[in-house]
């Protein structure tokens, strides 16, 4: 015959109800000392034990015991059993309720592995099935945002998606309902907007109160700026980055298929890109709508490509206003110091529009000025240096430490460095994309920019936008650089000639007979720099240098 064991420690009322109830059925309960537990499990094959309360010292001893199976009296009486096969359906061991029977829950988003054990424990305790996977028989879903997959069917097949708060508030309730049907839903039900990071683009100040009022009052985190993964447009690549994937924007509401945002935003798949009927349908329904509902969704890859092309147009014509006005002479005066890729303006703006805090002030102390760079992206670099600490001159001024070098860099800008850094001090050449690794790695990194910047200022042979004075300084310090050079190779020339005459006397007494010695010449070099003619009608200023021997002075 079945038995069931009353433990005699725990006699009270609810013991003794439970142990009259079963008086009238097939049952043969029976009472028991603590110290007859082990005997009991034993020599019953299906041993079952009621005590008062899981609460109690008893059960924490007893839990252990994997043959023993324990009811608390409150489920053996609302379970009411006519037959044994009514207790030992329940497949959990330990049953202190029945509230959540008709309940199969599955978790999604909980990284806490203790939450997620001690869900598990309860909820079968309680009467209901736990599994980790979704079924289809699944009905409810215990999480902590609306993204991911699980929670996504969920919100497909309109079923109640819940916060783990509702598991903790029914074991806290389980002797006092019968049916979680008792308890208000709408108490632990997931806020629409629990775990987005919703950002807006192309509203009025008025209508971004009002949407950040409705997303942080139902559970969602505001972003005043967007916070992405860097992304290079042109080789369709994200670049990995340290921001935190809890913290990345998850939605974007714009008002219009435009802007910066939302180009950015279009650049990465994970964005949901919607418009504002998608925040009030949400608000008004209890649950986000699908993202991707026509209705809704305003990722548009038509209108992507043609935001696109209306950038590399833009592009063009200010690449080709800087180079009609660099010079205005017919002789190409600009020279490429560094060419500058063509995505680092994209990445700059992207540093500045989004929302990530800078973890140092990498250019503190430091003050910039432009050389050579377009004047149309000068806003956005000057807000990437102010936002790490950084000053930006409009001009060369003593203060300045660093020279952000560009594409249309002339001679007359170096011509005004070098007279600079003779009158001052020496300044660090750097170009945007040093600017950019500064900033992203969070340190100052080597200025590589210095020995090209030098080379340059070499190679540097038309002085055409120079004044006439300044022009002759020049050329002439330049021809004494090569006039240097010049005697230095004659010198030795003459070294060399020295020491092979030496190791060989006879062929050197051969070539002075003949009037012949390699590597001399007939007479000293030496330079003449003529005067340079005055044409105020002519912009093509050129300074003519030649060289001459002194037969000819």
């Amino acid at each position: 015959m079945f038995e069931i064991f009353f433990l005699k420690s725990q006699d009270c009322d609810g013991l003794r109800s439970a142990y009259s109830s079963l008086l009238r059925e097939v049952f043969n309960p029976r009472w028991i000392d603590f110290s007859e537990i082990d005997e009991m499990i034993s020599l019953q094959e299906n041993p079952v034990l009621v005590l008062d309360s899981f609460e109690s010292s008893e059960f924490s001893l007893l839990k252990s015991k994997k043959s023993l199976k324990i009811f608390s009296a409150f489920a053996l009486l609302s379970i009411n059993p006519r037959k044994p096969k009514d207790l030992l359906s329940f497949k959990h061991p330990h049953i202190a309720s029945t509230c959540m029977k008709k309940v199969s829950l599955t978790f999604s988003g909980i990284s806490d592995n203790s939450v997620v054990s001690e869900i598990r424990s309860k909820t079968r305790a309680m009467g209901g099935i736990f599994k980790p996977a979704l079924y289809a028989k699944t009905t409810h879903i215990v999480a902590t945002n609306w993204n991911t997959e699980k929670v996504k069917h969920f919100r497909k097949a309109n079923k109640p998606v819940m916060r783990p708060g509702w598991v903790f508030r029914c074991w806290e309730k389980r002797e006092d309902i019968l049916d979680i049907k008792e308890l208000d839903p709408q108490e632990f039900t997931l806020p629409v907007f629990a775990g987005m990071n919703i950002c807006v683009s192309g509203f009025e100040q008025r209508e971004r109160i009002k949407i950040k009022q409705m997303v942080v009052t139902n559970g969602g985190n505001w972003h005043s700026g967007l916070l992405l993964n860097q992304y290079d447009a042109d080789t369709e690549y994200t670049q990995s980055t340290q921001i935190d994937p809890n913290n990345k924007t998850t939605h974007l509401v714009v008002a219009s298929k435009a802007g910066d945002k939302y180009k950015a935003a279009m650049s990465d798949p994970d964005v949901k890109i919607v418009n504002i009927d998608w925040i009030n349908k949400s608000q008004l329904q209890g649950i986000p709508q699908m993202e991707d509902d026509p209705k809704y969704c305003l990722r548009d890859d038509n209108a992507m490509n043609e935001l696109k092309r209306a950038e590399r147009e833009r592009k063009r014509k200010q690449l080709q206003s800087c180079s009609q006005n660099s010079t205005t002479s017919t002789q190409d005066n600009s020279l490429p110091v560094l060419p500058v890729k063509k995505d680092i303006f994209t990445i700059i703006e992207k540093l500045v529009f989004t929302n990530k805090i800078p973890s140092t002030v990498v250019f503190d102390g430091l003050s910039f000025c432009f050389c050579g760079l377009g004047t149309n992206y000068h806003q956005n670099v000057k807000k990437l240096i102010s936002r790490f600490g950084g000053i930006v001159y409009n001009e060369l001024v003593s203060a300045v430490t660093h020279v952000i070098i560009g594409p249309h860099m002339t001679s007359r800008d170096a011509y005004n460095l070098n007279r600079h850094e003779e009158k001052y001090r020496s300044i660090s050449k750097v170009s945007l994309e040093w600017v950019v690794e500064c900033a992203e790695n969070g340190k100052l990194c080597p200025p590589y920019f210095d020995d090209k910047l030098e080379k340059f200022l070499e190679q540097i042979s038309s002085t055409q936008d120079l004044p006439a004075n300044d022009a002759k300084d020049v050329a002439y310090a330049r021809a004494l650089k090569r006039a240097d050079e010049f005697t230095k190779e004659i010198d030795l020339v003459e070294k060399l000639n020295q020491n092979n005459n030496k190791m060989n006397p006879k062929s050197s007494n051969s070539n002075v007979k003949s009037g012949f010695r390699m590597g001399s010449f007939s007479a000293a070099a030496k330079l003449k720099i003529k005067s340079i003619p005055k044409r105020r009608e002519s912009n093509n200023l050129s300074i003519p240098v030649e060289w001459a021997n002194s037969s000819n002075e």
